[in-house]
């Protein structure tokens, strides 16, 4: 009786401790998962004006974090089948340690760039210092703790472990923009993220020692058990390979949001958050995936994105007969609408390409191995957008890339779905998967053939110089495009080189400034933005012209390729650097007139436009000099956001909205000009030029930007 009351007691303790390690070790890979995606917008956002805003400060900063990932993964390998639990408990231990001496994570400003550094090695570096040794132990706490957890509880799987870590960075993604960023300021964020990093060491710490006393099957008993179980080699590619593939869309379509909108959280994290939730479905049980549904899915959804650019032709011979008037040019010029297809198109093909993952995942004896690929693959993915694609294109070709492979894997899994389900359902499904295939392919390869002069690609995005006939009223000229967006336009006639064209002709709100400045005797104008050097063409001799530019490319073709800039009868310096980073090296009110031109895509970059901004504006301005700022936008409307930060310095603000004017490649155009000098404001509204003064009480349904919050919501499509 003694001996079965002792043999009870023991099950009931064995029964406490097996449920406390298995509570704690679901805390620490949530708590770690969160931590580990929390950091990311975080560290982003904080470097993003250090870096001119790009689409690629995002992409760079995923290529560090995919890459530490894949460390941690190895670490987390090697620990589970090289060392004893006590030995993986001391070094993780230490590492901890070491790790939370590091905190908090706060950005040293002696990282800011000063200019000709290369951006992809600076931020790489910048991480490394800043989040590398904490972000390299989250990065293990997935598999590592799931190779304790099978150890210790043999009998439980620990793959929803996996879809659980998931859950947690999906929280982490939510909560970041629309409750991080609102409520804490850069410090608070850093000093929230170190106290739960201290909670999540603590758990960790209290798993590994329940840990490192385990005496049932470890990881290598585990993988010796299943040395018999041979994987396919066609498996373990697959291990890699739809990771990669998951990986390159979904930084790819990032890439496609960012150059069309703006570069902000929200439009990083979305796509992310669709990654995430492709993982946490297809982990947590095979009944999310559906192979037939997602595959077809996937077809469809590309062919449309392929069908809107044979727009125009499907819209005369499809659509307008039947009443459908202009049906995919409608759907293609509205911007919500795509950005909804392109998160959904990611959805589909990330749910396929993880879904096929969890078909060939292997037995707990080779758990690390699987995660250790999954990392790998996704870390391939992410360095084939973010440096061999700069390297190698000179546009976006991954994301056109990622479209057709993408198709090409959906097609053979639907035709190999519908083998031997009769001959004429296999060949219906094979002849629509067939032709979808050749107008996918065609469009995908039509899309890239553009006739250029000169073509080039790097950190800060493409750049194409195209010439341009006569057609109808329109000129011939030769233009600079940024991604699909024109950044500058000259006249193709030499008579006409001197023209001010697009957004600056002679009708603009900023023509109309630049009138009332030459009214002094010399004026030293500042501009954020080089484009082709339009405005140059309004300097007298002894006017100065700077233009800060961070793209040196930009400033190649500029001279290269037009001829504002050789011809302008005021002096020029053109400085290679960040608007914002080049103002803060000028002394204080130098400027006579400050231009802001910087063109991130359709949108300039939110870091130009928050209060923070205004601020060096206003004291690199002379009292009684102007700041202008370009905001013509086909998404949002910027006006708001100026009228408010202008509102809260205690500065007037004129609006130029100006009509184009083909004949002489003149483009609708929308300036905004502020400044603090009430009598020469008042001399500006004076001169006309289609100019009005906007509402204050309009514009405060738009919150005050700051370098630490930025939102879209309000100022979308309005």
């Amino acid at each position: 009786m003694e001996e079965k009351t002792a043999t009870s007691e023991k099950s009931e303790v064995r029964a406490l401790t097996g449920g406390l390690f298995g509570v704690s070790s679901a805390v620490a890979i949530f708590t770690g998962a969160l931590l580990l995606f929390l950091v990311q917008p975080i560290m982003s956002k904080m470097i993003l004006p250090w870096f001119g805003g790009a689409p690629n400060v995002w992409t760079t900063c995923m290529l560090f974090f995919q890459t530490v990932l894949v460390l941690g993964y190895l670490y987390a390998h090697i620990l589970a089948t090289r060392l004893s639990p006590k030995s993986q408990f001391g070094l993780h231990c230490l590492l901890l340690f070491v790790s939370v001496l590091s905190l908090p994570i706060l950005v040293n400003e002696s990282w800011k760039p000063e200019g000709g550094e290369d951006p992809v090695l600076q931020i790489l570096m910048l991480l490394s210092a800043t989040v590398g040794l904490p972000y390299f132990l989250l990065s293990s706490t997935g598999p590592l703790v799931q190779s304790w957890f099978a150890a210790r509880l043999p009998g439980q799987s620990p793959y929803r472990l996996y879809a659980l870590s998931n859950v947690g960075s999906m929280l982490a993604l939510i909560s970041f923009p629309f409750l991080v960023e609102v409520l804490l300021d850069s410090n608070g964020q850093s000093w929230m993220w170190t106290l739960i990093y201290v909670f999540y060491s603590a758990v960790i710490l209290f798993v590994g020692w329940q840990y490192k006393n385990v005496n049932g099957t470890t990881l290598s008993d585990h993988k010796a058990e299943s040395e018999g179980q041979l994987i396919s080699r066609m498996h373990v590619t697959g291990w890699f390979l739809f990771p990669a593939m998951a990986s390159v869309m979904f930084l790819a379509i990032t890439n496609y949001l960012c150059q069309d909108v703006a570069v902000i959280p929200f439009l990083w994290i979305s796509p992310l958050a669709i990654y995430l939730l492709s993982f946490i479905l297809c982990f947590d049980h095979p009944r999310w995936y559906n192979r037939r549904f997602f595959a077809s899915l996937s077809v469809l959804g590309i062919t449309y994105i392929s069908l809107l650019y044979y727009r125009d032709i499907a819209d005369i011979f499809l659509f307008n007969p039947i009443g459908l008037e202009n049906l995919l040019t409608d759907l293609y010029d509205n911007m919500l609408l795509r950005f909804i297809v392109a998160l959904g198109v990611l959805f589909s093909i990330c749910m396929m390409c993880h879904g096929e993952l969890t078909r060939c995942k292997p037995e707990a004896g080779r758990l690390t191995q699987f995660y250790l690929s999954i990392s790998v693959g996704g870390a391939l993915g992410g360095l084939f957008v973010s440096v061999v694609c700069p390297l190698v294109f000179t546009g976006y070709v991954e994301y056109h890339l990622g479209l057709v492979a993408a198709f090409l894997i959906a097609a053979v899994i639907l035709i190999r779905e519908v083998i031997g389900k009769g001959s004429l359902k296999q060949a219906c499904i094979t002849l629509l998967v067939g032709l979808a295939a050749g107008l996918n392919v065609g469009a995908q390869w039509d899309i890239l053939q553009v006739d250029h002069i000169a073509a080039s690609r790097n950190f800060y995005g493409t750049l194409r110089v195209v010439q341009k006939d006569e057609l109808g009223v329109m000129p011939a000229q030769r233009r600079l495009v940024h991604g699909r967006i024109i950044h500058g336009v000259q006249l193709a006639d030499t008579g006409q080189h001197g023209t001010p064209t697009s957004y600056y002709n002679a009708e603009s709100g900023v023509a109309t400034t630049l009138k009332l400045m030459h009214e002094r005797e010399a004026i030293h104008v500042g501009v954020v933005g080089l484009g082709v050097g339009t405005l140059a063409t309004y300097g007298r001799e002894d006017d100065q012209y700077t233009f800060f530019e961070i793209n040196p490319a930009v400033v190649d073709y500029a001279n290269e390729h037009f001829t504002f800039l050789s011809k302008t009868k005021a002096q020029v310096n053109t400085i290679v650097a960040d608007g914002r980073l080049g103002l803060e090296s000028l002394d204080e009110e130098v400027l006579d007139l400050l231009v802001i031109d910087a063109f991130s895509s359709d949108s300039i970059p939110a870091h130009l436009l928050t209060v923070e901004a205004m601020e060096i504006y206003q004291r690199v301005v002379k009292d009684d000099g102007l700041i202008a700022l370009h905001l013509s936008n086909n998404h949002l409307n910027l006006l708001p956001v100026v009228v408010n930060a202008a509102d809260h310095l205690r500065l007037a603000v004129r609006a130029f909205k100006t009509p184009g004017n083909p004949e002489v490649a003149a483009d609708n155009a929308l300036w905004v000009i502020v400044g603090e000098d009430q009598n020469v404001m008042q001399q500006l509204r004076t001169m006309g030029g289609g100019g009005y003064t906007p509402s204050v009480q309009d514009a405060k349904h738009v919150p005050l930007w700051t370098d630490k919050y930025s939102s879209l919501w309000h100022v979308l499509g309005e």
